[in-house]
């Protein structure tokens, strides 16, 4: 299983900015560390990267949904976002049912 995506975050004044992606069966939180990837600057007030993580490989033994899900981990953001309109949003897995 692999993504990419582009990200951007941003605050009102200048600080640390930090920004995760994970691939989650939760909507909303990282349930796995191991699918989580993370970029981060020490001072600014905006920040846009691409985030990525390939080969990762789960072993499901029923159906399941899985989100892409972004957060930062610092205060006072004013803004977080994937951006597809700069990076196409990638999610994809491989069946290898034999």
């Amino acid at each position: 299983m692999e993504y990419a995506a582009e990200l951007e975050v941003t605050r009102a004044a200048a600080g640390a900015l930090d920004v995760f992606a994970t691939l989650s069966t939760a909507t909303s939180s990282e349930v796995n560390k191991e699918t989580t990837t993370k970029i981060g600057i020490s001072s600014g007030v905006s920040m846009r990267g691409s985030v990525s993580h390939c080969g990762f490989l789960l072993d499901l033994a029923a159906k399941a949904t899985y989100y892409l899900n972004c957060k930062t981990g610092q205060a006072s953001m004013t803004a977080i976002a994937f951006k597809g309109s700069e990076q196409k949003t990638k999610v994809r897995a491989v069946c290898g049912y034999l």
